[in-house]
Protein backbone atom coordinates (compact mmCIF):
# COMPACT_ATOMS: atom_id res chain seq x y z
CA UNK A 1 0.00 0.00 0.00
CA UNK A 2 1.34 3.36 -1.20
CA UNK A 3 1.90 5.57 2.16
CA UNK A 4 0.64 9.05 1.83
CA UNK A 5 3.59 10.93 1.21
CA UNK A 6 4.57 8.50 -1.27
CA UNK A 7 0.85 9.12 -3.32
CA UNK A 8 1.75 12.73 -2.87
CA UNK A 9 4.98 12.46 -4.55
CA UNK A 10 3.25 10.64 -7.05
CA UNK A 11 0.77 13.00 -7.82
CA UNK A 12 2.80 15.96 -8.30
CA UNK A 13 5.18 13.54 -10.72
CA UNK A 14 2.08 12.71 -12.83
CA UNK A 15 0.88 16.46 -12.30
CA UNK A 16 4.36 17.52 -13.63
CA UNK A 17 4.12 15.11 -17.02
CA UNK A 18 1.09 16.13 -17.68
CA UNK A 19 2.03 20.03 -17.49
CA UNK A 20 5.21 19.25 -19.73
CA UNK A 21 3.18 17.34 -21.90
CA UNK A 22 0.15 20.31 -22.72
CA UNK A 23 1.20 21.47 -26.33
CA UNK A 24 0.88 25.34 -25.33
CA UNK A 25 0.53 27.93 -28.01
CA UNK A 26 3.68 30.39 -28.17
CA UNK A 27 1.88 33.19 -26.55
CA UNK A 28 3.84 36.53 -25.58
CA UNK A 29 2.18 38.83 -23.19
CA UNK A 30 3.39 42.56 -22.10
CA UNK A 31 2.66 43.28 -18.01
CA UNK A 32 3.54 47.18 -17.51
CA UNK A 33 4.47 47.35 -13.39
CA UNK A 34 4.60 50.98 -12.02
CA UNK A 35 7.31 50.23 -8.57
CA UNK A 36 10.33 47.59 -9.43
CA UNK A 37 11.06 44.39 -9.10
CA UNK A 38 12.05 44.27 -5.87
CA UNK A 39 9.34 45.81 -4.03
CA UNK A 40 7.62 43.24 -2.04
CA UNK A 41 4.51 43.79 -3.88
CA UNK A 42 6.04 42.81 -7.26
CA UNK A 43 7.36 39.70 -6.41
CA UNK A 44 4.41 37.28 -6.77
CA UNK A 45 4.20 39.03 -9.93
CA UNK A 46 7.73 38.17 -10.82
CA UNK A 47 6.89 34.62 -9.31
CA UNK A 48 3.94 34.19 -11.80
CA UNK A 49 5.81 35.19 -14.67
CA UNK A 50 8.61 32.99 -14.42
CA UNK A 51 6.31 29.67 -13.41
CA UNK A 52 3.75 29.95 -16.37
CA UNK A 53 7.11 30.55 -18.38
CA UNK A 54 8.39 27.21 -17.07
CA UNK A 55 5.54 24.93 -16.81
CA UNK A 56 4.67 26.20 -20.70
CA UNK A 57 8.11 24.72 -21.23
CA UNK A 58 8.62 28.76 -22.20
CA UNK A 59 5.77 28.75 -24.65
CA UNK A 60 3.97 30.94 -22.72
CA UNK A 61 6.10 34.17 -21.96
CA UNK A 62 5.31 37.51 -19.57
CA UNK A 63 7.57 40.03 -20.89
CA UNK A 64 7.56 42.53 -17.49
CA UNK A 65 8.07 45.65 -17.90
CA UNK A 66 9.39 47.02 -14.23
CA UNK A 67 9.35 50.94 -12.65
CA UNK A 68 7.29 52.39 -15.36
CA UNK A 69 9.32 50.94 -18.23
CA UNK A 70 5.81 50.29 -20.08
CA UNK A 71 4.29 53.72 -19.36
CA UNK A 72 3.79 55.97 -15.63
CA UNK A 73 1.15 55.59 -13.30
CA UNK A 74 -0.81 57.82 -14.79
CA UNK A 75 -0.74 55.94 -18.66
CA UNK A 76 -0.61 52.47 -17.61
CA UNK A 77 -4.69 52.28 -17.09
CA UNK A 78 -5.54 53.52 -20.51
CA UNK A 79 -2.47 51.52 -22.20
CA UNK A 80 -3.95 48.26 -20.74
CA UNK A 81 -7.73 49.40 -21.25
CA UNK A 82 -6.85 49.74 -25.19
CA UNK A 83 -5.08 47.05 -25.61
CA UNK A 84 -1.45 48.91 -26.43
CA UNK A 85 -0.11 47.20 -23.58
CA UNK A 86 -1.78 43.71 -22.37
CA UNK A 87 -1.45 43.25 -19.21
CA UNK A 88 0.19 45.16 -15.97
CA UNK A 89 -0.49 46.29 -12.37
CA UNK A 90 -3.27 48.69 -11.64
CA UNK A 91 -3.53 49.98 -8.29
CA UNK A 92 -7.56 51.15 -8.74
CA UNK A 93 -7.71 54.06 -6.09
CA UNK A 94 -5.67 55.85 -9.16
CA UNK A 95 -8.03 55.49 -11.64
CA UNK A 96 -11.04 56.12 -9.53
CA UNK A 97 -13.19 58.14 -12.21
CA UNK A 98 -13.07 55.01 -14.39
CA UNK A 99 -13.11 51.75 -11.49
CA UNK A 100 -15.15 53.61 -8.79
CA UNK A 101 -15.90 50.53 -7.23
CA UNK A 102 -12.66 49.08 -7.11
CA UNK A 103 -11.03 52.22 -6.20
CA UNK A 104 -11.60 51.55 -2.17
CA UNK A 105 -9.97 48.60 -1.81
CA UNK A 106 -6.34 50.03 -2.62
CA UNK A 107 -7.43 53.54 -0.62
CA UNK A 108 -9.68 52.74 2.06
CA UNK A 109 -7.87 52.75 5.53
CA UNK A 110 -9.07 51.42 8.28
CA UNK A 111 -11.02 48.63 6.45
CA UNK A 112 -9.97 45.55 6.70
CA UNK A 113 -8.29 43.62 9.68
CA UNK A 114 -5.06 42.08 7.82
CA UNK A 115 -3.48 42.17 4.86
CA UNK A 116 -4.66 38.19 3.44
CA UNK A 117 -7.77 39.98 4.28
CA UNK A 118 -7.80 42.25 1.38
CA UNK A 119 -7.36 39.86 -1.59
CA UNK A 120 -9.47 37.27 0.00
CA UNK A 121 -12.43 40.15 0.45
CA UNK A 122 -11.10 41.59 -3.41
CA UNK A 123 -11.98 37.89 -4.47
CA UNK A 124 -15.10 37.77 -2.85
CA UNK A 125 -16.72 41.19 -4.08
CA UNK A 126 -15.67 40.49 -7.70
CA UNK A 127 -17.22 36.90 -7.28
CA UNK A 128 -20.41 38.19 -5.70
CA UNK A 129 -21.21 41.62 -6.43
CA UNK A 130 -21.76 42.33 -10.21
CA UNK A 131 -20.86 45.99 -10.23
CA UNK A 132 -17.56 45.11 -9.96
CA UNK A 133 -17.02 42.71 -13.11
CA UNK A 134 -19.42 44.65 -15.32
CA UNK A 135 -17.25 47.46 -14.55
CA UNK A 136 -14.05 45.37 -15.06
CA UNK A 137 -15.91 44.49 -18.53
CA UNK A 138 -16.61 47.91 -19.40
CA UNK A 139 -13.30 49.17 -18.96
CA UNK A 140 -11.89 45.80 -21.53
CA UNK A 141 -10.05 44.51 -18.06
CA UNK A 142 -9.99 40.76 -16.55
CA UNK A 143 -8.65 41.00 -13.00
CA UNK A 144 -6.38 38.12 -12.92
CA UNK A 145 -5.60 38.52 -9.06
CA UNK A 146 -5.36 41.04 -5.79
CA UNK A 147 -1.94 41.26 -4.63
CA UNK A 148 -1.56 42.41 -0.58
CA UNK A 149 0.36 45.15 1.36
CA UNK A 150 1.30 45.34 4.41
CA UNK A 151 0.27 47.23 7.30
CA UNK A 152 0.58 51.22 6.85
CA UNK A 153 2.69 52.76 8.91
CA UNK A 154 4.23 56.55 8.82
CA UNK A 155 7.80 57.71 8.60
CA UNK A 156 8.44 61.35 9.06
CA UNK A 157 11.56 63.96 9.46
CA UNK A 158 10.47 65.05 12.07
CA UNK A 159 8.67 63.23 15.78
CA UNK A 160 5.57 62.38 15.27
CA UNK A 161 3.93 60.66 18.91
CA UNK A 162 0.85 62.21 19.35
CA UNK A 163 -2.33 63.35 17.31
CA UNK A 164 -1.49 66.66 17.68
CA UNK A 165 1.98 66.21 15.81
CA UNK A 166 -0.20 65.73 12.53
CA UNK A 167 -1.24 69.64 13.08
CA UNK A 168 0.23 71.79 9.90
CA UNK A 169 2.51 68.62 8.29
CA UNK A 170 2.35 68.02 4.73
CA UNK A 171 1.43 64.27 4.35
CA UNK A 172 1.97 62.15 1.19
CA UNK A 173 -2.17 60.91 0.53
CA UNK A 174 -3.65 58.67 -2.34
CA UNK A 175 -7.26 57.99 -3.23
CA UNK A 176 -10.34 59.48 -1.83
CA UNK A 177 -9.97 58.06 1.88
CA UNK A 178 -6.60 59.24 3.29
CA UNK A 179 -7.55 62.59 2.57
CA UNK A 180 -10.23 62.65 4.32
CA UNK A 181 -8.23 61.18 7.36
CA UNK A 182 -5.36 63.53 7.24
CA UNK A 183 -7.83 66.76 6.96
CA UNK A 184 -9.83 65.48 10.34
CA UNK A 185 -6.96 65.14 11.96
CA UNK A 186 -5.27 68.98 11.07
CA UNK A 187 -2.57 67.47 8.34
CA UNK A 188 -2.45 68.49 4.54
CA UNK A 189 -2.68 65.60 2.32
CA UNK A 190 -0.23 66.07 -0.96
CA UNK A 191 -0.88 63.33 -3.68
CA UNK A 192 2.67 62.01 -4.50
CA UNK A 193 3.33 59.14 -6.75
CA UNK A 194 5.51 56.36 -6.98
CA UNK A 195 8.84 57.38 -8.30
CA UNK A 196 8.62 60.65 -6.70
CA UNK A 197 8.24 59.68 -3.00
CA UNK A 198 12.15 60.04 -2.21
CA UNK A 199 12.73 63.49 -3.95
CA UNK A 200 9.42 64.92 -2.21
CA UNK A 201 10.85 64.06 1.26
CA UNK A 202 14.27 65.48 0.19
CA UNK A 203 13.18 68.37 -0.95
CA UNK A 204 10.76 69.12 1.80
CA UNK A 205 7.23 68.68 -0.77
CA UNK A 206 6.15 66.50 2.12
CA UNK A 207 7.00 66.21 5.53
CA UNK A 208 5.83 62.47 5.89
CA UNK A 209 4.75 59.48 4.22
CA UNK A 210 2.40 56.91 4.77
CA UNK A 211 3.58 53.20 3.34
CA UNK A 212 3.62 49.92 4.71
CA UNK A 213 7.53 49.49 5.96
CA UNK A 214 8.54 47.18 3.25
CA UNK A 215 7.76 50.60 0.87
CA UNK A 216 9.55 52.42 2.96
CA UNK A 217 12.74 50.38 2.70
CA UNK A 218 12.62 49.44 -0.74
CA UNK A 219 12.60 53.36 -1.68
CA UNK A 220 15.42 53.94 0.21
CA UNK A 221 13.64 56.39 2.26
CA UNK A 222 15.34 55.89 5.06
CA UNK A 223 17.91 58.46 3.89
CA UNK A 224 15.99 61.08 4.32
CA UNK A 225 13.79 60.93 7.25
CA UNK A 226 14.88 59.01 10.51
CA UNK A 227 11.47 58.99 12.33
CA UNK A 228 9.20 56.03 11.89
CA UNK A 229 6.05 55.59 14.13
CA UNK A 230 4.01 52.57 15.02
CA UNK A 231 0.84 54.15 14.15
CA UNK A 232 -1.48 52.04 11.62
CA UNK A 233 -3.97 52.67 9.23
CA UNK A 234 -3.76 49.14 8.48
CA UNK A 235 -3.73 46.81 5.07
CA UNK A 236 -5.29 47.65 1.75
CA UNK A 237 -5.02 45.94 -1.65
CA UNK A 238 -2.04 46.74 -3.23
CA UNK A 239 -2.54 46.38 -7.07
CA UNK A 240 -4.57 44.06 -9.14
CA UNK A 241 -3.26 41.96 -12.03
CA UNK A 242 -4.74 42.61 -14.83
CA UNK A 243 -5.01 42.01 -18.54
CA UNK A 244 -6.70 43.59 -21.70
CA UNK A 245 -10.04 41.85 -21.97
CA UNK A 246 -9.74 40.88 -25.75
CA UNK A 247 -6.40 39.74 -24.92
CA UNK A 248 -7.53 37.55 -22.29
CA UNK A 249 -10.49 36.21 -24.77
CA UNK A 250 -8.35 35.56 -27.01
CA UNK A 251 -6.22 32.98 -25.89
CA UNK A 252 -6.03 29.82 -26.03
CA UNK A 253 -8.29 27.89 -23.46
CA UNK A 254 -5.05 25.93 -22.25
CA UNK A 255 -3.34 29.38 -21.79
CA UNK A 256 -5.88 30.65 -19.87
CA UNK A 257 -6.28 27.75 -17.49
CA UNK A 258 -2.77 27.86 -17.01
CA UNK A 259 -2.49 31.78 -16.39
CA UNK A 260 -5.36 31.24 -13.76
CA UNK A 261 -3.82 28.24 -11.63
CA UNK A 262 -1.07 29.87 -11.19
CA UNK A 263 -2.38 33.49 -10.87
CA UNK A 264 -4.02 31.59 -7.80
CA UNK A 265 -0.91 29.69 -6.43
CA UNK A 266 0.65 33.67 -6.80
CA UNK A 267 -1.41 34.71 -3.75
CA UNK A 268 -0.48 32.28 -1.34
CA UNK A 269 3.50 33.26 -2.23
CA UNK A 270 2.42 36.91 -2.18
CA UNK A 271 0.73 36.22 1.54
CA UNK A 272 4.30 34.42 2.83
CA UNK A 273 6.59 37.12 1.52
CA UNK A 274 4.38 40.34 2.43
CA UNK A 275 4.57 38.81 5.67
CA UNK A 276 8.32 38.20 5.70
CA UNK A 277 9.09 41.82 4.92
CA UNK A 278 7.43 43.42 7.18
CA UNK A 279 9.51 42.33 9.95
CA UNK A 280 13.13 42.03 7.69
CA UNK A 281 11.87 45.73 6.99
CA UNK A 282 11.50 47.18 10.28
CA UNK A 283 14.50 45.89 11.70
CA UNK A 284 16.52 47.21 8.31
CA UNK A 285 14.87 50.69 9.22
CA UNK A 286 16.42 50.25 12.64
CA UNK A 287 19.58 49.81 10.91
CA UNK A 288 19.96 52.73 9.18
CA UNK A 289 19.41 55.16 11.92
CA UNK A 290 15.30 55.35 12.03
CA UNK A 291 13.73 55.70 15.52
CA UNK A 292 10.28 53.98 15.70
CA UNK A 293 8.33 55.62 17.87
CA UNK A 294 5.43 54.37 19.96
CA UNK A 295 1.73 55.63 19.16
CA UNK A 296 -0.65 55.36 22.09
CA UNK A 297 -3.51 57.19 20.80
CA UNK A 298 -4.15 54.77 18.05
CA UNK A 299 -7.66 53.65 19.33
CA UNK A 300 -8.26 57.56 20.14
CA UNK A 301 -7.53 58.54 16.67
CA UNK A 302 -9.64 55.67 15.27
CA UNK A 303 -12.84 57.22 17.37
CA UNK A 304 -12.30 60.46 15.63
CA UNK A 305 -12.54 58.98 11.94
CA UNK A 306 -16.12 57.67 10.48
CA UNK A 307 -16.00 54.72 8.79
CA UNK A 308 -14.16 55.13 5.61
CA UNK A 309 -16.82 52.18 3.71
CA UNK A 310 -19.79 54.17 4.77
CA UNK A 311 -18.33 56.98 3.53
CA UNK A 312 -17.79 55.65 0.28
CA UNK A 313 -21.26 54.64 0.04
CA UNK A 314 -22.83 57.90 0.98
CA UNK A 315 -20.27 59.18 -2.06
CA UNK A 316 -21.98 56.62 -4.29
CA UNK A 317 -25.50 57.44 -3.94
CA UNK A 318 -24.38 60.85 -4.46
CA UNK A 319 -23.51 59.72 -7.85
CA UNK A 320 -26.88 57.43 -8.50
CA UNK A 321 -24.80 54.41 -7.47
CA UNK A 322 -26.11 53.80 -4.03
CA UNK A 323 -27.78 50.58 -4.54
CA UNK A 324 -25.05 48.58 -6.15
CA UNK A 325 -22.64 50.32 -3.62
CA UNK A 326 -24.83 49.40 -0.57
CA UNK A 327 -24.34 45.37 -1.84
CA UNK A 328 -20.68 46.13 -1.55
CA UNK A 329 -20.33 47.71 1.60
CA UNK A 330 -22.81 44.84 3.19
CA UNK A 331 -20.76 41.92 1.89
CA UNK A 332 -17.53 43.77 3.16
CA UNK A 333 -18.36 44.24 6.38
CA UNK A 334 -19.50 40.58 6.78
CA UNK A 335 -16.25 39.33 5.81
CA UNK A 336 -14.08 41.64 7.28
Amino acid sequence: MLTKLTMILAGTVLWTAAAQAQDYPETNIRFGHSVSQTSTSSLADDWAAQEIAKRSNDKVKFQMFWAGAAGSPAELFDLISTGALDAGALTPSWYAANLPFFAPLSSAPFSYPNSAAAVQIGNALLADIPALKEEADKNKLHVMRFAQFNEYHMLCTQPLRTIEDFKGRKIRSQGDYFPIVLNTLGATPVTVLPGEFYESMQRGTIDCIILPYDFLVSNRLYEVAKYASEITFGPIVAHMSVMNLDKWNSLDPSVQKLITDVQKEAEAYDEKMTAAANDKSLATLKENGVEVLPFPEQEKLEGMLPDMLDVWSKMMTDKGMGDQAAAVVAKWKELR
